[in-house]
């Protein structure tokens, strides 16, 4: 189990074998459950790679390939209150 410092949180991310199938799970300091997640790829993982395709899960939310090749391309960039175009427009 890793701990790790990300976007102002703690998290800690483990991977658990179930029914031959891999799980990357993560969860975020103050919250008891973990969530199904993995940002480099697939979440779930067939061990023998022939029985199932893999899905692909961001914070327990499950995406087809495209969608979540799509979610991984837009997180790159500015944040929205450092993008010249949000000047002046405010969130709260």
């Amino acid at each position: 189990m890793a701990r790790k410092r990300k976007e102002g949180y703690f998290c800690e991310t483990k991977t658990v074998t179930v029914e031959d199938f891999e799980y990357d799970l993560i969860r975020f300091e103050g919250e008891d459950n973990w969530k199904i997640h993995n940002w480099e790829g697939p979440a779930v993982r067939s061990l023998d790679g022939v029985r199932k395709k893999s899905k692909y899960f961001m914070y327990g939310i499950e995406y087809d390939k495209e969608e979540f090749q799509e979610s991984v391309k837009e997180r790159e960039g500015l944040p929205w209150y450092k993008n010249p175009a949000m000047k002046g427009v405010e969130r709260f």
